[in-house]
C-alpha cells in the first residue's frame, strides 16, 4: 500500500543554553502523521524514516541526512527525535548544530520506507537555530577586552598575547614556540607567520571547531577540526585541491559534481589498510579500479542491506545477492538485459537478439539462448550440445555428427512427456527401442501434406495407419521381403524369398507360410473354417479342411437314370481347374431305393451313368474328385528348412471348450462308433500304433514366456 506524509511539521521541541551554560541537545522532537492513499491513517505498524536537508526549497544541494529506523506509528501520528538515528554528512554540516549555525535557510524532505522523496520541502523554522547559542558570533569579543584582560589571554612559553600586541601588530614570530588557544576579535589584520623548531605551530581548539579560513572574496573557506570532521572546506572551484612537488599526482576534493577526482602518472588514487591485507587503485593504467583484500578484492551494499556483491571473494570472481536479484546487467540501448539469481531463476536474459550468448574461442563453439523462435540455438564441432545428470549415468548428445539426438542411461535412453501426463514416450526403455502411450494412442506419424498417417497403440488396435497410396509398406534391408498393407482394395500384399507371409502361435507351435513355393498356404496345422454355434452364442464350430496325398477337385450333384441311363454334364469351371487326363474319381449314391449303377463314361466336361438290366431308373447323388492341373508334379517330400512338428493340443485355459466341445472331436467319435458298432470298450481301443507316428513326427512342447509391457 503507497503511504503519504499528510501532516509534515507538527512539533519542533529544542532546548536553547547560553555560552557560560551547559551544553545544548543535538536532537529535535518531530512530529508527523501517516495516512494511506484513500486518507485513513495507518495504525500499529512500524516504518523507516529518512529526512534530508537542503538549501531551497526545489532542487539545491544535498547537506545533511538522518535516517531513523523502527518508528512506530499509533492512529497515524508518529514522534521521532531527529538526530538520534544514523547522521549522514553530505555538505559541510557534521551534525544538526553545525547544519544550522552555517546555513541560515534550511529545508526538509521525508522519505517513507523507500517509497519517494515527499514534496513540498517544509522550510525549518528559527527556533531550530538555537543551536548557536554554543558558537560566539563575530565581534562578540573585541580587541579591547583582550587588552584589559577581560578574557582570558592567549599562553605562550615567553608572555602574554595582549590586546594591544595584537592591534599593533608587535608579535615577533621568532618569540612564539607554542600557542594553545587563541580567541580573536573583528579587528585582527595582518599576516601571523609562525616558525617552530619543534612541536606544533599552532594548536587551537573550541566547542565548535578548531579553526576557520577563507579568502577575502568569499569563494573559498575551509572549516578545521569541525564537530567529528577534521575539515570541512568549499570554494567556487573545489572544496580542496592537493598535489605533490613535481605535480604528477593531483586530487581535488568537491570537485563541481565529484566529490573526489585524483590523477597521477601511476594511478588517480591508492587506498591501503594499515595492516596491509587490502589495497585498492582507482585509475590504474587502464583499469578503472584495481583491488585485492585477504577476504574480496570489494565488497559493496545499499542503505538497507537488501543488496550487496562481493568482487574476488575467495575462488569467485563475484558473488552477489539481493532481494530482487543477486545481480542486474544491462546495455546502454537496454536492448539486451540479465539477471543472475533471480528469484528462483540462476540466470534471466533477454535481448532484441537473444537472450544469452556464448561462445568457446578455441574450438568456436556457440550458443544462442532465447534465439528467435528457438529456446537454444547451439552449434559446435563435434555436437550442439552435450547433457549428463550429475551423480548418475543418462547423458544425451544434441545433432553429434549426423545424428540429431543421441542419448543413453541406466534405465532409459529418454524420456518424453506432454504437461499433462497424458503422453508419454520411453526411447530406448530396457529392451524396447520406444514405448510410448497417451489418452488417443501410444504414437501417431505422418507426412508434411497429411497424405499418410500411421496411429501406434490406436485405442485397441496396435497399428493404424492411412495413406493416399497404401496404409503401410514393409521390407527388409536387402529388399527381398516386403509387405503393402490397405493397398489399393486389398488389405495385405506381401512378397519374399522364403515366403510371402510366416506367421507362428507360440503357445502351441502352430505356424502358416502364406505364398511358399508352390502352396498359397503351408504350416504344420490344420486348415479350419470356424462358424458361430447355432445353439449357444458363447461357443463357435471350428472344422477342418480334408488333406490328401495330392492338390484335389471335386465338383457333385443330383441326377436321375432315363431308360437305365444319364448323361451328366459338369459344371464348366470344373474343366478349366481339372486335369483331364488323370486323376479322375466318380463316385455314385442311389436315392429312394435300390439299383445297380455303374460309370460308364468319365471326363472333365461330363460323365455317363448306366444301370445294370432290370434296375430301375432312379434318382442318384454324384462326386467327382479329380487332380488340380499344374500340380501334377508337386513334391510330397521336402528338404527341412525348419522344425514342423505336430502342434501342441493344450488350448489355452481362456479358450477351454465346454465338456461336449471336447466330445465332438474325431477320437471320441470313433471310440463312440466302436462301441455301437462293435461294443468294446472305447478304453480298450488300441492307439499304439498312433502314438508312435506322432512320436516319430515329433509334438512342440509349449515354453513359458515373458509378457512384454
Amino acid at each position: 500500500m503507497k503511504r503519504n506524509l499528510i501532516a509534515v511539521l507538527v512539533v519542533f521541541v529544542l532546548g536553547v543554553g547560553s555560552l557560560q551554560g551547559a551544553p545544548v541537545p543535538e536532537l529535535i522532537n518531530y512530529q508527523g502523521e501517516l495516512k494511506d492513499s484513500g486518507g485513513t491513517p495507518i495504525d500499529g505498524v512500524s516504518v523507516n524514516l529518512i529526512f534530508r536537508f537542503y538549501d531551497q526549497q526545489s532542487a539545491g544541494n544535498l547537506l545533511l541526512t538522518i535516517q531513523q529506523t523502527g518508528v512506530s506509528v499509533d492512529e497515524g501520528i508518529f514522534n521521532v527525535l531527529l538526530g538520534s538515528g544514523l547522521v549522514t554528512p553530505t555538505g559541510y554540516a557534521t551534525s544538526l548544530s553545525s547544519l544550522f549555525e552555517i546555513y541560515s535557510a534550511v529545508w526538509m524532505s521525508v522519505n517513507v520506507n523507500g517509497d519517494g522523496e515527499m514534496a513540498p520541502r517544509k522550510r525549518i523554522a528559527s527556533t531550530a537555530f538555537a543551536f548557536r547559542a554554543q558558537s560566539v558570533s563575530d565581534g562578540a569579543v573585541r580587541s579591547s577586552q583582550l587588552a584589559t584582560d577581560a578574557v582570558t589571554s592567549a599562553k605562550i612559553d615567553d608572555g602574554t598575547i595582549t590586546g594591544a600586541d595584537i592591534q599593533t601588530d608587535s608579535l615577533n614570530e621568532t618569540q612564539i614556540e607554542d600557542i594553545y588557544v587563541l580567541n580573536t576579535g573583528d579587528d585582527m589584520t595582518g599576516t601571523l607567520d609562525i616558525s617552530v623548531s619543534s612541536g606544533n605551530a599552532i594548536s587551537a581548539q573550541s566547542t565548535q571547531r578548531g579553526g576557520y579560513f577563507k579568502d577575502t572574496d568569499g569563494t573559498g573557506e575551509a572549516f578545521v577540526a569541525e564537530g567529528q570532521q577534521g575539515i570541512i572546506a568549499k570554494g567556487s572551484a573545489t572544496g580542496g585541491y592537493f598535489y605533490d612537488s613535481d605535480s604528477t599526482g593531483t586530487a581535488y576534493l568537491g570537485y563541481g559534481n565529484t566529490g573526489v577526482r585524483g590523477e597521477g602518472s601511476e594511478c588517480g588514487g591508492r587506498f591501503l589498510h594499515s595492516s596491509g591485507t587490502s589495497n585498492a587503485y582507482v585509475a590504474a593504467d587502464s583499469v578503472g579500479i584495481q583491488a585485492s583484500g585477504t577476504v574480496a578484492g570489494g565488497q559493496f551494499e545499499n542503505d538497507y542491506s537488501s543488496g550487496f556483491a562481493n568482487l574476488a571473494l575467495g575462488d569467485y570472481g563475484l558473488d552477489a545477492a539481493g532481494t530482487t536479484a543477486g545481480g542486474r546487467f544491462q546495455d546502454a540501448s537496454h536492448s539486451g538485459l540479465a539477471y543472475l539469481g533471480y528469484g528462483d531463476i540462476g540466470v534471466h536474459g533477454e535481448g532484441n537478439d537473444c537472450g544469452g550468448y556464448f561462445v568457446d574461442l578455441v574450438s568456436g563453439s556457440e550458443v544462442e539462448l532465447g534465439k528467435d523462435d528457438y529456446g537454444v540455438y547451439a552449434t559446435g564441432s563435434v555436437a550442439g550440445g552435450y547433457f549428463k545428470s550429475q551423480g548418475m549415468d543418462g547423458w544425451a548428445d544434441v545433432a553429434v555428427g549426423n545424428v540429431g539426438i543421441q542419448a543413453g542411461g541406466s534405465i532409459r535412453g529418454g524420456w518424453f512427456k506432454d504437461i499433462d501426463d497424458s503422453g508419454e514416450a520411453l526411447v530406448a526403455n530396457s529392451d524396447s527401442g520406444i514405448m510410448a502411450h497417451g489418452n488417443t494412442c501410444g504414437g501417431r506419424f505422418y507426412d508434411d501434406n497429411s497424405t499418410g498417417q500411421a496411429y501406434v497403440g490406436y485405442g485397441n488396435e496396435g497399428i493404424r495407419a492411412y495413406g493416399s497410396l497404401r496404409g503401410g509398406y514393409f521390407y527388409d534391408t536387402d529388399g527381398s521381403g516386403y509387405g503393402y498393407i490397405g493397398t489399393a482394395d486389398t488389405g495385405g500384399e506381401f512378397h519374399g524369398n522364403g515366403a510371402g507371409v510366416w506367421a507362428r502361435d507360440d503357445d502351441s507351435g502352430t505356424y502358416g507360410r502364406v505364398g511358399y513355393n508352390a502352396s498359397s498356404t503351408q504350416g504344420n496345422g490344420s486348415k479350419d473354417f470356424v462358424q458361430n454355434h447355432p445353439k449357444d452364442p458363447s461357443q463357435v464350430i471350428v472344422y477342418s479342411a480334408l488333406e490328401g496325398d495330392e492338390v484335389g477337385t471335386y465338383t457333385r450333384g443330383t441326377a436321375r437314370l432315363v431308360s437305365g441311363e444319364a448323361r451328366v454334364a459338369l459344371g464348366e469351371t470344373f474343366q478349366w481347374v481339372t486335369h483331364p487326363d488323370i486323376g479322375l474319381t466318380v463316385h455314385l449314391t442311389p436315392v429312394g431305393g435300390w439299383s445297380q449303377l455303374y460309370v460308364a463314361e468319365k471326363s472333365t466336361e461330363k460323365i455317363l451313368v448306366k444301370s445294370a438290366p432290370g434296375s430301375p431308373d432312379v434318382t442318384f447323388d454324384y462326386i467327382v474328385h479329380g487332380l488340380r492341373v499344374g500340380f501334377e508334379e508337386k513334391p510330397l517330400v521336402i528338404a527341412k528348412d525348419m522344425d514342423a512338428p505336430l502342434p501342441s493340443m493344450e488350448i489355452k485355459e481362456e479358450k477351454t471348450v465346454h465338456p461336449e466341445g471336447r466330445q465332438n472331436n474325431a477320437l471320441a467319435r470313433f471310440k463312440a462308433m466302436a462301441k455301437e458298432t462293435y461294443g468294446s470298450d472305447p478304453a480298450s481301443i488300441d492307439l499304439t500304433k498312433g502314438e508312435a507316428l506322432k512320436a516319430a513326427i515329433g509334438q512342440f512342447v509349449p515354453q513359458e514366456t515373458e509378457e512384454v509391457d
